[in-house]
């Protein structure tokens, strides 16, 4: 079994920490390959940035590994080009963000995301509406700072906004939180012992619906949004 994990953006470090978290989820039989193009944005931030990466992750890194993964994993929270691979492909394509929100919902009634900037907040709300689970959406809460900055913080700078973050989550009705972004993997059981609740690494839930997925023998429905009907080049 082998999942492709696919961090969009072109950061190295935040690719290895990403990689380090879904090793430890992994199973033993489960080959987990992660890589990330080698152009396009620093960080997933905007639309803009979404669709940029989008491109250079199809053909940069899908395209040549097809025929030798059985599923792939876009490990950003936005989950950018997602919906574009499910058409294209005939193997599971999942999202982090899309597969820690169902993941929260089987573990308490409301749900929080800690996001890194303010500008996540819309976005993050635009894709919780999108996937129809806004119900038990309790809060987005912002650590008020950027991916980049995550990226060159130390582990101390990173948890002190985290853990107010999921201060503020947890006054506001949060049973569960989801780190809202692959660059805070890793974070998930400091979190959890700090607030004494289920904290959702993304990444590894990413990982582990798609080890799933592939053990129950369950691919992608072509049937209705997802079926092939594609004119452009890829």
């Amino acid at each position: 079994m082998k999942i492709l994990l696919v961090n969009p953006n072109t950061s190295r470090h935040m690719t290895y920490m990403i990689e380090k978290s879904a090793r430890q989820a992994a199973s033993k039989d489960v080959e987990v390959i992660v890589k990330n193009p080698e152009s396009g944005p620093e960080a997933i931030e905007s639309f803009m940035d979404e669709a940029t990466s989008t491109i250079n992750i199809i053909r940069e890194v899908i395209r040549p590994s097809l025929g030798k993964i059985d599923a792939v994993v876009i490990a950003c929270f936005d989950d950018p080009g997602m919906y574009a691979l499910r058409e294209i492909l005939d193997i599971p394509v999942l999202g982090i963000g899309e597969s820690s929100i169902l993941m929260a919902l089987a573990l308490g009634w409301k749900y929080s995301i800690l996001a890194v900037s303010e500008k996540a907040i819309p976005l993050m709300e635009n894709m919780v509406f999108r996937y129809g689970l806004e119900k038990r959406l309790a809060s987005i809460e912002s650590m008020k700072l950027s991916v980049v900055d995550v990226d060159r913080m130390s582990e101390e700078e990173v948890l002190k906004p985290l853990v107010e973050a999921g201060e503020r989550a947890r006054s506001r009705g949060a049973e569960v939180l989801i780190l809202g972004c692959a660059g805070l993997a890793g974070y998930d059981e400091k979190l959890s012992k700090k607030l004494d609740m289920p904290v959702i690494d993304p990444v590894k839930a990413g990982v582990k619906l798609a080890e799933t997925i592939l053990a129950m023998r369950l691919n992608i429905s072509k049937v209705g949004l997802f079926s092939k009907l594609v004119h452009s080049e890829w």
